[in-house]
């Protein structure tokens, strides 16, 4: 199907069957489908699958695209694609296809979005339980999110972006004018993406994860000891893999820090960091150590660090997709020797980000007896099956908190963070200027978000000319912009 089809065919796709009933005049039948409040709930539901499906958050803008870039994985000499993707070749006529499938995917998304916030206002009276605020709310804090993920993929780098300079269009209606997709300004694009965010925090006020800690909201149906309530709405539940209230904070955090305006994205991040079970006091979000790592105490390994999940998304076909990158020989792996350097084993050997076998392991080739070091985070292990892909993490709040903050701050938020991670105290009290807290955050980015995409975009908000690991690589601003679908050329 052709991008520039993009509106008039936009739902013969649909992520979820049942949510639409597709007409001769390929009209959206809205009395079918938001007769009810779950016909809503279906077409949000049928969002997020979208936006965990292979070609989204799934694997190509997490785990693929961001990664190679980041130069992440090895790559063999005969896959073209992955290595013209490496080298920034993204203006490769053999790219457009995936860069097309990408775009597509994402404002097919936003569209579904849009068709559930043209419909909500008009059926208010459809809703029980506070679920009107909680859907309208995820519905325009999820396009954002989207719109966001767009422009850091598809527009220029903040630090040398012009305001008026155009980036990416803003799909806020529901329409088969193609003009919708005609780009905004950078400028515009922010401003509309706030304005989304904005709307979203008021809706989200009364959010269930402001009343249930994770660990009630992800159990339901459990009855507990000590007289504790569940959620009576089954809708409440799993809420950090829905957009919800903090997921929110997270984005904000994540978009001022992308602007450069750091008081604020301080504030959000130590309201994520601090924000505590109103009944309590316990931390909502805890940063993952080496007994969540191991399992002790918990059914089973936690090697994806649920415990810091803000919003992260669920795929049950995700073993499917992965394994073949990370079981078979010649998929994506990285160089044992490389993998030491950039997690600093030999000053910090515990840290419990690069433990084999079980964050990583190194097996032969029987074919080329040649060692291959493979990444072991997504995979299922024998107690555990891996379904979620996390999108924001409560490390990244640390992260944020560490760059933002007076030095003092800053070297308390690492310390922190650093007792967690199992590295030796030695980083304690090391950001002493601004070149020492560059160089310690590019490399715990790198700890951290192996695998998860955020690399890529550390280095382009601070449009790095630069990279040093594994090898020397030098990039021009320009090359961090991914070219628009050919398709798309036209509405610019």
């Amino acid at each position: 199907m052709k991008i520039k089809h993009l509106i008039v065919a936009l739902f013969l796709l649909p992520g979820c069957s049942g949510w639409l009933d597709i007409r001769p005049q390929l009209e959206i039948v809205e009395e079918d489908m938001f007769a009810t409040e779950w016909g809503f709930q279906d077409v949000l539901v049928g969002a997020y699958s979208k936006v965990a499906s292979q070609i989204m958050y799934g694997m190509y803008t997490t785990i693929l695209v961001p990664e190679l870039m980041a130069q992440h994985w090895l790559v063999a000499s005969s896959n073209t694609e992955y290595s013209n993707i490496q080298k920034f070749k993204m203006d490769d006529p053999d790219l457009d296809g995936l860069l097309a499938s990408i775009w597509q995917q994402y404002y097919q998304t936003i569209a579904n979005l849009n068709s559930l916030l043209a419909a909500i206002d008009r059926r208010a009276d459809l809703f029980a339980d506070g679920n009107y605020e909680l859907i309208k709310g995820e519905a325009l804090g999820l396009r954002a999110f989207l719109h966001f993920d767009l422009l850091r993929f598809w527009g220029e780098c903040p630090a040398i972006a012009g305001g008026e300079n155009l980036a990416i269009p803003y799909m806020k209606v529901m329409s088969k004018d193609l003009d919708i997709l005609r780009s905004a300004s950078h400028d515009e694009v922010q401003r509309q993406l706030l304005l989304d965010l904005d709307s979203a925090e008021m809706l989200l006020g009364n959010d269930p994860i402001l009343h249930y800690p994770p660990a009630v909201l992800n159990s339901p149906g459990k009855v507990y000891a000590d007289g504790a309530i569940s959620p009576e709405n089954p809708f409440h539940y799993y809420r950090q893999n829905r957009f919800n209230l903090y997921a929110l904070k997270a984005t904000k955090a994540r978009f001022h820090l992308w602007r450069g305006e750091k008081t604020l994205a301080l504030q959000h991040a130590r309201e994520i960091i601090e924000a505590a079970d109103t009944k309590t006091g316990a931390p909502l979000f805890t940063l993952a150590n080496e007994a969540t790592m191991t399992g002790i105490n918990l059914s089973a390994p936690d090697v994806i660090m649920t415990t810091e999940h803000i919003f992260a998304v669920h795929n049950s076909a995700l073993q499917g997709i992965l394994s073949p990158l990370f079981l078979s020989f010649g998929g994506l792996a990285q160089d044992r020797a490389a993998i030491r350097i950039a997690f600093e084993a030999t000053v910090h050997p515990n840290d419990i980000r690069s433990k084999e076998p079980r964050n990583w392991e190194e097996k032969l080739n029987p074919q080329t007896q040649l060692k291959e070091y493979f990444f072991k985070k997504f995979l299922a292990s024998d107690s555990k099956t891996v379904q979620v892909i996390p999108l924001v993490r409560l490390a990244e709040m640390y992260l944020i908190a560490i760059e933002c903050a007076p030095l003092p701050e800053a070297n308390r938020w690492l310390r922190e963070f650093r007792i967690s991670r199992n590295m030796e105290s030695l980083v304690d009290g090391s950001l002493v200027d601004e070149p020492t807290r560059y160089r310690c955050l590019e490399k715990e980015y790198r700890k951290e978000f192996y695998g998860e995409g955020q690399m890529f975009f550390f280095y382009k908000r601070h449009n790095a000319e630069n990279y040093s690991w594994p090898a020397p690589f030098r990039v021009d601003a320009a090359r961090y912009r991914f070219p628009r679908p050919i398709d798309q050329t036209i509405y610019e």
